[in-house]
């Protein structure tokens, strides 16, 4: 019988649950450091309605945000810059992709979703037999 997601493991079993579904994401340290950064500079380019046009040229003189646009489809993978732009045409024009194309997307993400799994499954087969090693 399949069984749904054991949370007796508190917090932290809930928090790799849901990151494994792709709904709660972990930032990277360079990407804490950027929303700092931005942060920062929002905080020194608050502009007046009373600042000339040399003030508000040096306040924005080293503005530079950093922007990326990133598509997720409906399993939560990250798309490529072709797929998130086919997905968009195929959404604004109201036309569809054929069968097949769809057979073929759902049989990949399958084939993802197993390989993730033996992956993981691999990692912890690997740290319980090093754990094994050490005691």
């Amino acid at each position: 019988e399949p069984q749904g997601p054991d949370f007796s493991g508190g917090l932290a079993s809930t928090l790799s649950f849901l990151q494994s579904k792709n709904v709660v994401k972990v930032k990277t340290k360079q990407e804490i450091e950027s929303e700092r950064q931005n942060e920062q500079l929002r905080k020194q380019i608050v502009l007046n309605p009373d600042d000339d046009k040399h003030t508000i040229e040096a306040k924005l003189r080293n503005y530079k945000p950093q922007v990326s646009v990133k598509y997720h489809d409906e399993y939560g993978r990250e798309l490529s810059q072709k797929e998130a732009y086919k997905q968009l045409s195929h959404q604004f024009h109201g036309k569809a992709p054929n069968k097949s194309k769809i057979a073929k997307k759902q049989r990949l993400v399958e084939e993802e979703n197993k390989r993730k799994q033996s992956e993981k499954l691999l990692d912890e087969e690997k740290k319980a037999n090093d754990g094994l090693r050490i005691q």
